[in-house]
């Protein structure tokens, strides 16, 4: 295999590449605004004050969220381009109109998904960003692949995140040809391949769903079949992508899984059979909300984003989980650093003495800021030791685990205890 198949262009033209991104965004709003009163609601108050108010009676809010945690409402617009880019982000998020099977792809993928606020604008500069900065080597170099003629080892193959489908209900998303990386399993509800085959989604076709995701384009697009894979001739499967905008289609190509004969196919796994957790506890979907709300919103806004994440302050995270909280330490510093914290529902994790761990920021940080958007069904369940950082929680495509690796003793380099490299051959 040649070392080009592992360029992962996160600038490549999308299913309405046709169309310029202000036109995606217009019709995003049409649609959004057609539908508004299917969305769920987030608050309901009584101003105090008379706001100003458009069509259907719609307005948009300048909101400030104050240090004890109260709401002020500072002053509304009745502006339609306002109302239309604020009815667009509502949209972004609303899974309800796509089919279930690009509903279940897309839903696995935007649990790793880099917020797209923290990314560059340029799809070039995007591209760029995760090549050389957000991505990390792999385990093989490219003298390891089939052919290799020099003496050296050549470059290190670069991971980038694969999606897995195995065993018809089985989606497995994390870092290829690593041994330990972010981990989200999913067990579908419904399967979206046969159950004796093993396929994976080629990189760039990964990188357009998140694109997808990120730009709210998703919500125009259509799939083919709804409910499951369509047999390939090129790759096994296939799924026929079509943007209401532009009419265009983009086809999405899945790949038999091959570890036997191909040194690459494999991917990080999460030992889950072995994991003990130091602490447990659950919390309803809406804390991830709160919490995005009191920091996660804020941080990738600022030290969080592209040109801020990759430096030595900002690069990792510590948790520090005690029964009363969950607090993030963040902009690290050897004199001084910044924190913000979220309460724990009672009862709490039942903790002996607070527990405390370091992550990578761009491995805890992306799933921290997506979780507020899961449409969770129920409430989601958090447990984390010395070796990892586990969520699982329950949504209607299937039944959701990530677990995010620690920082080992050093704090530079990804804990592997509980990780290892599925289906590495040997």
């Amino acid at each position: 295999m040649s070392p080009a198949l592992f360029v992962h262009d996160h600038s490549q033209k999308s299913a309405g590449a046709g169309a310029s991104a202000a036109r995606v965004a217009a019709v995003i709003s049409r649609q959004a605004l057609a539908h508004i009163n299917a969305f769920p609601a987030i608050a309901a108050f009584t101003p105090e004050e008379p706001i100003r108010l458009g069509v259907d009676g719609l307005s948009v809010l300048l909101a400030r969220r104050e240090p004890t945690g109260h709401v002020t409402i500072l002053g509304s617009s009745n502006d339609p381009a306002q109302i239309e880019a604020v009815a667009a982000t509502v949209a972004r998020r609303d899974p309800t109109g796509l089919s279930p099977t690009l509903r279940a792809l897309a839903q696995i993928i935007a649990t790793q998904a880099f917020p797209a606020h923290a990314l560059p604008s340029s799809p070039e500069q995007r591209a760029k960003w995760y090549r050389t900065k957000h991505a990390g080597p792999g385990d093989l170099h490219v003298s390891d692949l089939e052919g290799w003629e020099g003496e050296e080892r050549g470059q290190p193959l670069t991971s980038w995140k694969r999606l897995l489908l195995r065993g018809g209900r089985e989606a497995l998303l994390s870092g290829s040809v690593v041994t330990v990386s972010p981990v989200t399993r999913c067990v579908l509800a419904e399967p979206l391949i046969d159950e004796g085959d093993a396929v994976f989604l080629r990189p760039r076709e990964l990188a357009a769903i998140e694109q997808w995701y990120a730009s709210g384009e998703l919500a125009s697009l259509r799939a083919d079949p709804e409910l499951g894979l369509l047999r390939a001739e090129t790759g096994l499967y296939k799924l026929v992508v079509t943007s209401e905008i532009t009419d265009s289609t983009e086809l999405l190509q899945f790949y038999r899984h091959s570890p036997d004969t191909n040194v690459t196919h494999y991917q990080a796994d999460f030992g889950r059979e072995a994991f003990e957790p130091t602490w447990r506890t659950t919390v309803p979907a809406q804390w991830f909300a709160t919490l995005r709300q009191v920091w996660t919103d804020k941080w990738f806004a600022e030290l969080g984003r592209f040109n801020q994440i990759t430096r030595k302050n900002n690069a990792v995270l510590e948790v520090k989980a005690t029964n009363d909280e969950f607090r993030v330490v963040f902009n690290r510093h050897p004199d001084a650093s910044a924190s913000e914290a979220v309460e724990f529902p009672q009862p709490g994790p039942n903790l002996t003495e607070p527990h405390t761990a370091r992550y990578l920021s761009k491995d805890l940080g992306p799933i921290l800021f997506n979780l507020a958007d899961a449409p969770v069904s129920g409430a989601v369940t958090m447990a984390g030791n010395d070796h990892a950082l586990v969520f699982t929680y329950e949504t209607p495509i299937g039944q959701f685990e990530i677990a995010v690796p620690t920082l080992d003793e050093a704090g530079e380099n990804r804990d592997s205890t509980l990780f290892y490299a599925s289906d590495r051959r040997q």
